[in-house]
Parts: structure tokens; C-alpha cells; sequence
């Protein structure tokens, strides 16, 4: 199983995550392509669809953060809630181990959402939840 790890940078550092959650994913066989913070981007995208899984360490804004990402290559997400609001995480911070050991065994129950398509100025995104069109 390979993975790509987004972080909310404002309640985690790469370092720590390294730190706190490389092993525990190591150890499940789970190879991490990259750890990186929600809403980066790479230069290269078939980084993206070399994962299997995008795990997302963070509250709700962090997931929807990556969840155009995970629509535009087809790679679901499994959320660990680090923060407040976590209604869209499966996981909280706690239980680290039990979403690295049920990633690994392929026990996971995905529950499908409607995405929103919004065109501006013909560039399309896609977003999860709501689009906010404003005054500029």
C-alpha cells in the first residue's frame, strides 16, 4: 500500500509527523510517497496517482483541502482528525495505530460524496461541501 501524507501546517510540522507517524505506518506496510501540507502541489503529478490512499492529518478544512486532488486522480482519503471539527476524519489523533493497521488490511468503509464542478474564467474546479462565489 503506498500513501501520500497532507498535514495542516498550522497544528502540525513535517518533522513531527515524521516523527510521530512514519514508523507506525512503516511498520503496517505502508510505503509514504511524500508528507506534505494540505493545499501544496507538486510539479509533477504522477506522484498522486501512485498512491493508493491520501492520508489527511488534520480537522474537516484539511480534508477538504485535499479533496480535489484526491477527485482529479481517483485516490480516496482516509481523514485523522487533529483538530476541533472532525466530521468528515474517521480517525482521531488516538487512534493512529488502529487506521495504519485497517489501511493495511484494506478494512475500510468509504462513504461516497457528491462534489460540486464550478467553471471561473474557464478554469474548472472541483470542490466538496460548497462553492462561495463573491464580489470581487
Amino acid at each position: 500500500m503506498k500513501a501520500i501524507i497532507f498535514f495542516n501546517p498550522l497544528k502540525a510540522k513535517k518533522d513531527e509527523i515524521q516523527e510521530q507517524f512514519f514508523d507506525v505506518f512503516h511498520n503496517n506496510d505502508i510505503e509514504i510517497l511524500k508528507i506534505m501540507p494540505a493545499g501544496s502541489a507538486l510539479a509533477d503529478n504522477s506522484l498522486y496517482q501512485e498512491a493508493d490512499i491520501f492520508i489527511v492529518l488534520g480537522g474537516d478544512g484539511t480534508v477538504l483541502r485535499v479533496a480535489e486532488l484526491s477527485a482529479e486522480n481517483s485516490v480516496p482519503i482516509i481523514g485523522i482528525n487533529l483538530g476541533t471539527l472532525g466530521f468528515l476524519t474517521a480517525y482521531d489523533s488516538t487512534e493512529v495505530e488502529q487506521a495504519a493497521k485497517d489501511i493495511a488490511s484494506n478494512n475500510l468503509h468509504y462513504s461516497d460524496r457528491y462534489l460540486l464542478e464550478c467553471y471561473v474564467g474557464g478554469k474548472k474546479l472541483i470542490s466538496l461541501n460548497d462553492i462561495t462565489v463573491q464580489k470581487s
